[in-house]
């Protein structure tokens, strides 16, 4: 019986009868075995000969069931590996009957494949080289592989597309330089999409995208800064809902804004050891204006960001970590970090290795545990601006600006409402000499204020603020610094044990220090609380010394003329009742005054300066001390004058001891009523 010739099938037939076709050179396996395929670099495509030619035409017509070896064709999946496919493949609003793997294989048209409103159970291209991919619309009840060394030199369109697996691209090449690289705007994936190692330049869209698992970008690059005109977006995920987590991290990098305004991210957002650069000077590095994150967001590892970190009312549900991070906006008067109302749950880190040459904007912001700035740089070196602005921030924790803190700039508290305040370690710099380093301005600390700065530099201004307890040193305020007190209100002061003690006499020049001049509430508000903790005694010192102060500030013309006057007046409010805070005092007078007078008219009735009355009876003797005392003590009619009387010099004197009696009387009561217990 005669053999039939064996004849060669055709790679359509192999196709159609579900077979895998294999077009890549084969290499000897180890040890002399058979012969095995290696993956090979489809961009040398172009020079591949007739042999690897497949037509693009026939691809479809066997993926839409028009071919096959049976009458009937095959649902196994399309498999063709290293093939130059000549022609378009164009599979517009086509239902494929079969799964799409091509692998290596070199796409000769100048147009892109097209898949707008295919319907396909799952299409792999890992390795091909194509002039783009057009798939808005389309169907996949299955993956979608863009990865695995697939390269686009043209746009990859996916608007509206349906993934129900996942949308793979790792390690695929999308180039369209000054164009979009790849728009999935609107695109719904029920998996997860992946962009681990991807290489996208152009700009990626992400718009309106709901990603049911996480979405990868780890160590995949988007650069879109050869776009001309408008913004330079790498990435413009705006709206974008994850169900999962988000990785912008392990060498992420951008160039061009990453913008995810008023996105949703189920889980956390990990952008460690990522770099996100503006290239056009204007627009922010990352925005995240609105973003929802469920989880955690870190910024950690060696971050990067040059431009502006934008978070205007985000809300992180765990920690928010900014360690080991940098943070430059260039830009005069630019933002390192502006994150008016931000809301973050939990904890929020801007320490360990953290670095801001910028503003850091917190207005507004409220964080439900501590903010914790300690080995935190913060530097803005432009006169007149903000290290920190923090105006009405609310920390239920504690705000630590301790341990390594330091600020170039004014670190602003106005209005804020924080938990505790550490200041003990940082440092904080004013940019410019009578500046605020650090402002409380109408603030509430309601636990209290640690204040032991490690550097001081510009003014302090707590006025109208209120804190629980005030704890600072004399050490944080040597070299003279000034500080505002108007309105400044606590419930205790005192110094850390381990440190300098403020008594007394320090904390008065504490308050002297206020850049307004004397003002009366500093005074009133420390002698409240001595009485309160049972310091009479200082508070009595703390009063005495507000009312001879008021009187070194003259504040009319009349009063910087009766200058004089006005100091020779102090001296005896002083001297005698101590401004009403101490009446005994007056009693030192009246003794000298007395013992003077007891000396005085003894010896002016010795030398007849004092004769006895016509009337009186010889047995009466003088008495030095009943005579002074009749005239000192008003309203005492001892009798003693007019037994005995003054002549000439000696009635000045008498008349003189009767006034100064009097006067003594009256600053005695005077005292004793509190009649010059001026506020």
């Amino acid at each position: 019986m005669t053999e039939e010739p064996h004849v060669p099938r055709t790679h359509e037939e192999k196709l159609g009868a579900g077979e895998e076709v294999d077009l890549r050179p084969r290499a000897a396996g180890a040890g002399g075995g058979a012969a095995t395929s290696a993956r090979v670099d489809a961009a040398g495509g172009e020079h591949w000969g007739a042999a690897r030619e497949v037509d693009a035409s026939m691809l479809a017509k066997l993926l839409i069931g028009q071919g096959g070896s049976a009458p009937t064709g095959t649902h196994r999946t399309l498999w063709l590996a290293g093939a130059r496919i000549v022609g378009t493949l164009d599979l517009t609003a086509a239902v494929l009957t079969r799964p799409l793997y091509l692998e290596d294989c070199y796409f000769a048209a100048e147009t892109p494949l097209l898949f707008n409103d295919a319907r396909a159970v799952r299409i792999q291209l890992p390795g091909c080289h194509a002039r783009g991919f057009q798939g808005r619309a389309m169907h996949t009840q299955g993956d979608l592989c863009l990865g695995d060394g697939f390269t686009a030199t043209g746009e990859v369109q996916l608007q509206g597309a349906h993934i129900h697996g996942t949308l793979d691209c790792d390690d695929g090449t999308f180039t369209n330089p000054g164009g979009k690289a790849l728009d999935a705007s609107r695109i719904s994936v029920d998996g997860s999409l992946w962009f681990v190692k991807a290489r996208l330049t152009g700009g990626v869209r992400l718009i309106s995208a709901q990603i049911g698992g996480q979405v990868n970008c780890a160590k995949s690059s988007f650069d879109n800064s050869a776009s001309e005109g408008g913004r330079n977006l790498a990435l413009d995920a705006y709206g974008l809902d994850v169900k999962g987590s988000m990785f912008l991290c392990g060498g992420f990098t951008a160039l061009g804004e990453v913008r995810l305004g008023r996105s949703r991210i189920g889980g956390d957002l990990d952008c460690s050891h990522g770099s996100f650069t503006q290239v056009d000077g204007s627009t922010p590095a990352l925005n995240l204006y609105g973003t929802s994150v469920i989880g955690a967001m870190l910024c950690k590892e060696r971050f990067t960001a040059v431009g502006e970190v934008r978070m205007i009312g985000a809300r992180i549900g765990a920690e928010l970590e900014f360690l080991d991070s940098t943070f430059t906006n260039e830009a005069r008067g630019g933002k390192a970090l502006s994150a008016e109302r931000l809301t973050v749950e939990s904890t929020m880190k801007c320490s360990k290795g953290f670095r801001a040459d910028g503003e850091v904007d917190l207005a507004g912001a409220r964080i439900g545990g501590d903010l914790d700035l300690r080995e935190g740089s913060f530097t803005n070196s432009a006169e007149d601006e903000k290290a920190i602005d923090a105006k009405r921030l609310t920390v239920l924790g504690t705000a630590k600006c301790s341990a390594g803190f330091s600020a170039v700039g004014e670190v602003d508290f106005t209005s804020a409402h924080i938990g505790e305040l550490d200041c003990k370690g940082g440092s904080f710099t004013a940019t410019t000499a009578g500046k605020c380093a650090i402002t409380l301005l109408s603030s509430e600390v309601t636990r209290g204020v640690l204040f032991r700065p490690e550097h001081l530099y510009g003014v302090v201004d707590l006025r109208s603020a209120k804190v629980g307890r005030w704890d600072d040193s004399a050490k944080a305020w040597r070299g003279g610094h000034a500080i505002r007190l108007s309105g400044f209100t606590y419930n205790s002061i005192g110094s850390a044990a381990d440190d300098e003690h403020m008594v007394t006499a320090k904390r008065l020049d504490w308050i002297s220090r206020d850049a307004e001049g004397f003002v009366p509430q500093p005074y009133r508000q420390l002698a409240d609380v001595y009485q309160r903790e049972g310091s009479e005694r200082d508070a009595r010192k703390v009063q005495i010394t507000a009312q001879w102060r008021r009187r070194n500030h003259p504040k009319t013309r009349a009063d910087r003329k009766m200058l004089p006057f006005r100091t020779a007046w102090k001296g005896i409010l002083r001297g005698t009742i101590g401004f009403g805070y101490q009446p005994w005092l007056i009693l030192l007078p009246i003794a000298v005054l007395y013992s003077f007078g007891c000396y005085w008219f003894s010896r002016a009735y010795e030398h007849d300066d004092i004769v006895r009355a016509r009337t009186l009876d010889p047995d009466v003797e003088f008495s030095g001390a009943i005579y002074t005392a009749d005239l000192l003590i008003p309203g005492a009619n001892l009798g003693e004058r007019s037994r005995f009387l003054a002549t000439e010099g000696t009635a000045v004197w008498a008349a003189s001891y009767t006034l100064a009696g009097w006067a003594l009387a009256a600053m005695l009561i005077a005292g004793l009523t509190g009649v010059f217990k001026r506020p």
